[in-house]
């Protein structure tokens, strides 16, 4: 099927959902919530893009392709929330369909299938989300730039966004525990360093320290709550931005990694290990071979096509223009209609070489006996038996008989 190849300017619209954080909470929102998103394929930053420099369509538009992350900086419309800089900030939007027949390069010289729009003229991105990435940035491909499509490319990248989500749904489980722990970590070196709760004792000499004679209770409580406050914001935002540099250098699916930076030839300076592994793995190779061998098994003439052909009509008759017609009558043409032409009248006069039946009733004499006598017998035969009439209404032969 023909599909819209995915332009630098083409609109992606989605929502996400992230867990907010309101300003002036002790403690993020339990459940995630939606956030509107909205970007063009060429992203505000493109360091996570894949779009070519040598083929434009539609005007000055480069063509995108397959793998391509609008990336970093997003913008997020939703909650407020004290986390949003952050989420912004690693946001990414992926695509993951291409077209394996039409291969273009991209502006670091490596080639791929370019990124079409799966469902004719939109496509779904996989973006960022948290726990989960979400399926559902759109992109409009409104353009008259089509290519071919086939069933095989379809599988390939269901296959990638499959892999994809799996892997990054893992990578966000292990940063939040990895924030949990880095958080108390944080807590303890916090403590060692005099950021913790003061004793009350510490809270008066404080108070006394800073000039306050009168209402030293209220001061000492203010003090505490004050230094238990500042504890619990180190803990807490460790948790929250521990893990984002840590994610930057580890890598993943999604957003931004120490994996956008290249040389001048186009080569990663700083492959992260999760690129590393998945190259190791060759993920997309192997959705590649999938889709092939898909394309293979359904263009191979020993697959019998569906829905099968059907059969040829059986012609085992000897002779269809001939009909027998019933009861050993004359047989008639199958051409033309049994009761002949439309409006004529059915013949019902017998035919002439067909002997009529005998007479129910005994007939009068035909030489004009009187009305009343028996008829005279003019065949030569017994007395009292019917004369034979002919079929055309002449008078009976009367040889062998007297006046």
């Amino acid at each position: 099927m023909l599909c819209a190849i995915l332009k630098a300017w083409h609109p992606m619209i989605g929502v996400d959902l992230h867990i907010p954080w309101p300003p002036g909470s002790p403690n993020p929102a339990p459940a995630p919530a939606p956030y509107s998103v909205c970007a063009v394929m060429g992203g505000l930053v493109p360091l996570t893009t894949r779009f070519t420099t040598t083929s434009f369509t539609d005007g000055l538009a480069p063509a995108m392709l397959r793998g391509t992350d609008i990336g970093m900086m997003i913008p997020h419309i939703g909650p407020p929330s004290i986390t949003l800089p952050l989420e912004m900030l690693l946001s990414g939007s992926k695509s993951h369909f291409g077209a394996s027949k039409t291969i273009v390069k991209d502006q670091f010289g490596a080639t791929g299938p370019v990124a079409v729009a799966m469902l004719g003229f939109t496509n779904l991105n996989l973006n960022c989300g948290y726990p989960l990435p979400t399926p559902f940035g759109q992109v409009i491909a409104p353009t008259t730039h089509v290519t071919t499509v086939t069933l095989g490319d379809l599988i390939a990248g269901l296959y990638l966004m499959a892999f994809d989500f799996c892997l990054q749904a893992i990578l966000n489980k292990l940063g939040s525990k990895v924030g949990e722990w880095m958080g108390e970590a944080a807590g303890a070196i916090a403590r060692r360093l005099g950021v913790g709760a003061l004793s009350r004792v510490a809270a008066r000499q404080m108070a006394r320290a800073l000039g306050i004679r009168s209402g030293i209770g209220a001061t000492q409580r203010a003090l505490q709550a004050a230094s238990r406050a500042r504890l619990a914001a180190i803990i807490e935002n460790t948790k929250i931005y521990g893990f984002a540099p840590i994610g930057v250098f580890l890598g993943g699916p999604l957003g931004i990694s120490v994996s956008a930076a290249r040389d001048s030839d186009g080569q990663q300076v700083f492959p992260s290990p999760v690129d590393r592994g998945v190259e190791h793995l060759g993920i997309e190779k192997k959705s590649d071979a999938v889709g092939e061998a898909v394309d293979n098994y359904f263009n191979s003439p020993s697959v019998a096509e569906l829905p099968p052909s059907p059969p040829p009509a059986a012609t085992s008759t000897p002779d269809a223009s001939v009909i027998d017609a019933p009861d050993g009558g004359v047989p008639t043409d199958a051409g033309a209609p049994v009761g002949g032409a439309p409006g004529d009248v059915p013949d019902t006069a017998p035919s002439a070489s067909t002997a009529p039946s005998a007479p129910s009733s005994p007939s009068s004499d035909t030489s004009g006996s009187a009305a009343g006598a028996p008829a005279e017998n003019t065949s030569g035969g017994d007395s009292g038996q019917t004369p034979w009439c002919p079929a055309d209404g002449s008078d009976p032969d009367t040889s062998g008989g007297g006046q």
